[in-house]
């Protein structure tokens, strides 16, 4: 277990460091926020009664987490050695786009977008409550519900108010510059997400709200300790009012047991051992690439691919109705070529790949003091907004992509060739 945590943590840590006072509590504050969800995962087999025989199996499925993540370090580390090259730093600090926030009028037109792109999104959200059939009446009563079992076929439009929501907290809280429309921004922002129905988001939204407020007003530890509660209430509040589980909040078991994804796990290795499951030899890795395709331009698009092989099998129909399981012990990356696959899934990762670089290329410029509000900006996408949704594919990751350059294109072309943009923000929001 103590290795789980090291490799767990220690890319934050990294990070961390490598990016200095600027940039630091995007990596501090989402490292305390998810450590009480760690905990409850790693030490379930203990609290929730695990049969003996279980626990030879959960050793694998830790085992097998643990050699995924050395490899992840290694990658990590790997791909640090070779963006240090002094050609593509210059590349890289040439080319970048940046964001003057001193410049009034500009970051007025980055409030007005994020306001704009948070209409959109909840315009996303009620769009799939209505063409799902369960109602947008029914979707704000029950979230979790609409979440999990009516966003088949229309999953599309979930992925949109992600990506415009992500996209709009980011932008609101950076240019806030009062602490009044810091919180005015975070209570509508995060509200919505509450709409989405997943956990994952709520603490996400948390530890990221956190840390602008560190970066942009200072620590403040009382905040960082009434965050994390509420943010944890929240959720326990999101599982019990949105399900038709009829569970007593002294039944700390059942709220424990929320969390935890090794008993999934567990069911895996199970079958494996016993020769009941056999390797997908690339199945699984392969058709993960149909998450690029949406299934609105594609309605053959297949309902089990990637992950959801395996999830149809203990869970049969669950991919298809968009309630699916984690599965915990790198199961997805186990499940082609067993423990080579481990090594290797890293570096055949593509999204790992692509937010590795990002970050590493990003912190390395706020530790050499090459210091911008616009790199902030794009640390603030790599590493929060996909990790909002880990789960998220290509899809996602291709649309956020689009959606920062088309803001960065916005406050650099557009400001050069019309002030129209400009003026818009300036007269919506000038106090004459």
């Amino acid at each position: 277990m103590a290795i789980n945590m090291c490799v767990t943590y220690y890319p934050l840590i990294f990070y961390s460091r490598l990016a200095g006072k600027n940039g630091r509590y995007l990596f501090i504050v989402p490292a305390i926020f998810g450590l009480p969800v760690y905990l409850a995962r790693i030490l379930s087999p203990f609290y929730l009664d695990f049969p003996t025989e279980d626990f030879k199996y959960f050793a694998i499925a830790l085992a097998s987490d643990n050699v995924h993540g050395m490899a992840q370090v290694l990658t990590i580390l790997l791909i640090y050695r070779l963006l240090s090259r002094e050609k593509i730093s210059r590349f890289y600090n040439n080319t970048i786009f940046s964001i003057d926030l001193t410049n009034k009028r500009k970051r007025q037109l980055l409030i007005l977008m994020g306001i704009f792109l948070m209409i959109l999104a909840l315009g996303a959200l009620i769009t799939l409550a209505s063409v799902s059939g369960f109602g947008v009446g029914n979707w704000i009563s029950y979230p979790r519900i609409g979440y999990q079992e009516y966003r088949r076929g229309n999953g599309h439009y979930w992925v949109l108010a992600q990506v415009l929501l992500s996209i709009s907290a980011i932008l609101l809280l950076l240019t806030s510059r009062t602490k009044f429309k810091f919180i005015i921004y975070a209570l509508s922002n995060g509200g919505i997400w509450w709409f989405l129905g997943s956990k994952a988001f709520l603490i996400g939204f948390g530890a990221f709200a956190t840390a602008m407020w560190f970066y942009k007003f200072g620590k403040n530890y009382f905040l960082l300790g009434l965050m994390i509660i509420m943010i944890f209430l929240l959720m326990i509040a999101n599982w019990l009012l949105n399900t038709e589980l009829q569970v007593s909040l002294g039944d700390f078991s059942q709220i424990l047991e929320y969390f935890d994804m090794y008993q999934v796990g567990i069911m895996y290795y199970k079958e494996y051992y016993a020769d009941q499951i056999k390797l997908f030899y690339g199945d699984v890795y392969l058709s993960s690439f149909w998450s690029y395709v949406p299934r609105a331009l594609y309605e053959d698009k297949p309902w089990v691919y990637g992950i959801y092989l395996i999830v149809d099998r203990f869970f049969p129909g669950g991919p298809e109705s968009g309630n699916t399981p984690g599965f915990a012990g790198s199961v997805e990356q186990f499940a082609d070529f067993g423990y080579a696959g481990l090594l290797v899934a890293p570096l055949l990762d593509l999204t790992f790949l692509m937010r590795t670089a990002a970050i590493i290329l990003i912190c390395r410029a706020l530790r050499d003091g090459t210091w911008r509000n616009g790199r902030m900006f794009l640390l603030s996408i790599f590493f929060m907004a996909p990790n909002w949704t880990p789960w998220a594919g290509g899809l996602y990751l291709i649309g956020l992509l689009f959606l920062v350059i088309f803001i960065f294109l916005c406050l650099n072309l557009w400001g050069r060739k019309t002030r129209v943009p400009e003026i818009i923000a300036y007269k919506l929001f000038s106090s004459k």
